[in-house]
């Protein structure tokens, strides 16, 4: 069921050391199968451990890098039920274990496990197959484009109507500080390899010791 790896190692170390411990009557545990419940283990007392809420989602992290096909797809999804917050719980699901969950998830929605994978919408299989938009639907559906149409022309207009308005000295901030409206003058520098001026950061990145010229 499982393949002989580290991962698998790992598991079954945890599983035998967490069985031989007392537990803690102030600590919080969750049920765990140790044969998951989804790969045909059973609900008997055998396949049962109680786990802290860290080493529950360890676990099934584990669980997922030693299955393969359809089971790993399977694993994927139980690790990422861990997760969601249950009101009657003390779990605290933490950033780093919550992204681990939403990747195990995105994996088990991938290529060839997305229900909707290369399915064919065409003929039959379309479920608008065989029916009409009403006049009603077409209205709006036609009301719709011609709005989007009318905007799209608008912020053409708009554009080409604005444009070299608000560029150099016709900006109303041409001059002025953005904050405090003030008149201010940028530091311009001179690079002495290459003759250029410019603002005294951008000059000291590209120019002087960087210049090209030297």
């Amino acid at each position: 069921m499982f393949l002989e790896n580290k991962y698998t190692k790992w598991y079954f170390n945890i599983i035998n050391s967490r069985s031989a411990r007392e537990l803690d009557p102030n600590e919080y545990y969750e049920k765990h199968h140790i044969i998951p419940s989804s790969l045909g283990g059973s609900d008997d007392e055998i396949n049962l451990i109680q786990l802290t809420s860290r080493e529950h989602f360890i676990v099934h992290w584990l669980l997922t890098k030693m299955c393969k096909g359809e089971q790993k797809k399977k694993m994927y999804f139980a690790l990422y039920s861990l997760s969601w917050t249950r009101d009657k719980t003390n779990r605290i699901v933490t950033s780093y274990q919550y992204e681990i969950a939403k990747r195990a998830k995105s994996k088990g929605m991938s290529g060839k496990n997305n229900p909707i994978h290369m399915r064919d919408v065409n003929g039959k299989n379309n479920s608008f197959f065989n029916k009409k938009h009403t006049k009603e639907s077409l209205e709006k559906i036609s009301s719709s484009q011609k709005k989007r149409l009318e905007d799209e022309e608008k912020r053409k207009n708009h554009s080409l109507k604005m444009k070299g308005k608000l560029s150099g000295e016709k900006h109303p901030f041409f001059g002025k500080g953005a904050t405090t409206g003030k008149n201010w003058k940028v530091e311009e520098q001179m690079c002495p390899h290459c003759g250029k001026k410019g603002g005294a950061n951008n000059m000291k990145r590209w120019h002087f010791d960087n210049c090209k010229n030297i």
